[in-house]
């Protein structure tokens, strides 16, 4: 019987504790696990989530006032939140 590995969905939509996801995500994909990750994408954070195993599927949306004006990064928002669903 053929069993397809865990998949799991992190979401950090403002990215506050993206050293945490960074490490969780890479931690659940070295074991096998499907990984994707819907975070905020912010003028600092791109080295970090390029870092990422290639094994995790990084979904971005500016939501952070650093990439996008307010009402873009609320609608980003919402569309992660969409995606996800």
């Amino acid at each position: 019987m053929r069993t397809d590995p865990p998949r799991v969905a992190i979401v950090d939509g403002a990215s506050f504790v993206l050293p945490y996801d960074h490490g969780l995500a890479s931690g659940l994909a070295k074991r096998g696990w499907r990984v994707t990750l819907f975070c905020s994408e912010t003028r600092y954070n791109a080295e970090l989530l390029d870092a990422l195993p290639p094994a995790v599927e990084v979904r971005r949306f500016a939501v952070s006032r650093t990439a996008a004006p307010r009402w873009r990064g609320v609608w980003n928002y919402l569309r992660l939140w969409r995606e996800l669903w």
